[in-house]
């Protein structure tokens, strides 16, 4: 058997693929990191527009129990004595909004209590909002806005 002298390179000082195993690690490295940033962007973005659409549903909401509002003190009497149905799906800008009324007498205390309960759509998000009508006895009406419901 005869030996062969490589004199000083040997199988285990070759270091020829050193650097190609390098830069696939990281390349790999990088495309993990690529990979994390997109997906942390991708889901910021979706944060974002949902918290878009709730807020325009919060003010379609607010928009619809003010048009409510209106209507309830120009007859404020009226609505004591007759709660009418829900009103729903009635349409604002590019949303719509549903209305539901609840009358609370006070037998007690002389003043009477009209809540409204207004829930506005935009696309797929929702918010609902209430607003509490108080009209007392020295004819001072009191509003008072509510994010959840103020007679559970």
């Amino acid at each position: 058997m005869k030996k062969i002298f490589l004199g000083k390179k040997t199988l285990l000082n070759n270091k020829k693929g050193a650097a190609l195993i390098t830069v696939i690690m990281v390349l790999a490295a990088l495309a993990v990191l690529a990979t994390a940033i997109v997906s942390m962007a991708y889901v910021e973005a979706r944060q974002a527009k949902n918290q878009h659409d709730l807020t325009k549903a919060s003010f379609i909401a607010k928009s619809g129990a003010e048009i409510a509002a209106l209507e309830i003190i120009n007859n404020f009497s009226y609505y004591l004595e007759n709660t009418p149905p829900p009103e729903s799906n009635i349409t604002l800008a590019d949303g719509s909004f549903d209305i539901e009324l609840s009358v609370i007498r006070h037998p007690v205390v002389s003043f009477d209590t009209i809540v409204i309960k207004s829930t506005g759509f935009y696309l797929e998000s929702s918010q609902t909002i209430y607003l509490e009508l108080t009209h007392n006895s020295g004819g001072v009406l009191i509003k008072t806005w509510y994010r959840a419901d103020p007679f559970p």
